[in-house]
């Protein structure tokens, strides 16, 4: 019983991180998107940026872009509603 309550434990983290909002922006990206790089890249840049507020806007907008890009993306690729 310990061990099934311990897997349900981590599966439930694991959705939680799965859906959990991007820190840049608080969307809620699709399973494919490679959200640990996406965050990782921007806790990289961010803290090097930080005295330059002009190339960190630059970066935050592209960077944000990238997110939105993508998410509509894949939601126009979905096949489209079949009327009957």
């Amino acid at each position: 019983m310990a061990r099934l309550q311990r897997l349900l434990r981590a599966f439930q983290h694991k959705l939680r991180e799965m859906f959990a909002p991007l820190s840049t922006n608080g969307l809620v990206m699709p399973l494919d998107f490679p959200v640990a790089d996406y965050e990782a890249i921007h806790s990289i840049v961010e803290p090097r940026t930080r005295k330059a507020k002009e190339t960190y806007e630059q970066f935050a907008g592209a960077w944000n872009a990238v997110a939105y890009r993508f998410l509509a993306l894949t939601e126009n690729m979905k096949p489209p509603l079949q009327h009957r």
